[in-house]
């Protein structure tokens, strides 16, 4: 004797699919905010590099900064490694003891040990070795893929329930 299996719920498969929904929709807002940022908004801090520390952040799979301190400053300012022309430069160079004049986000989180990772633009002696247009790149790449997953996966729930319930295309 077999019985008949009742679909589930749909209720948990909704709740699911509205939470994955509005991360992708957090991860949006705060890309887009990120990339499409303008000079204006940016705090710009002009001052000598009184020390340079290479730092290792994140979980797993560390990766490389240089934390820059500069007289009178309160903050760090971290240049990833993924600002490969900055990243390099402050490598091969010694820069203590040169002026930095560079713009960051002064809204955006800073770490417990007063390190913000959101600096967008840096010059160093008059030498742009970060730009803003090379900063955003990134963002603005995230941005359009946060946009299109949720739209893949939009498309191939409703393909899959129309399949299922053998519901024609009009």
């Amino acid at each position: 004797m077999t019985r008949n299996k009742k679909a589930k719920n749909p209720l948990l498969g909704i709740i699911i699919f509205v939470g994955i929904l509005f991360i992708f929709i957090h991860l949006q807002y705060t890309t887009y905010k990120r990339a499409y940022i303008q000079q204006e908004m940016l705090t710009q801090v002009q001052g000598i590099i009184t020390n340079v520390q290479k730092i290792k952040f994140g979980r797993g799979n560390l990766s490389n900064a240089y934390a820059l301190t500069i007289k009178d400053i309160p903050i760090s300012f971290a240049i990833q490694d993924n600002d490969i022309e900055a990243y390099s430069f402050i490598q091969s160079n010694e820069v203590t003891g040169r002026q930095v004049n560079l713009l960051y986000n002064q809204e955006d989180f800073n770490t417990d040990k007063n390190l913000t990772f959101h600096v967008y633009e840096v010059n160093i002696n008059g030498r742009n070795i970060l730009s803003i247009k090379e900063t955003t790149r990134f963002y603005k790449i995230v941005f359009y893929i946060s946009f299109i997953i949720p739209i893949f996966f939009i498309t191939m729930i409703i393909y899959k329930r129309r399949t299922k319930h053998n519901i024609a295309y009009t």
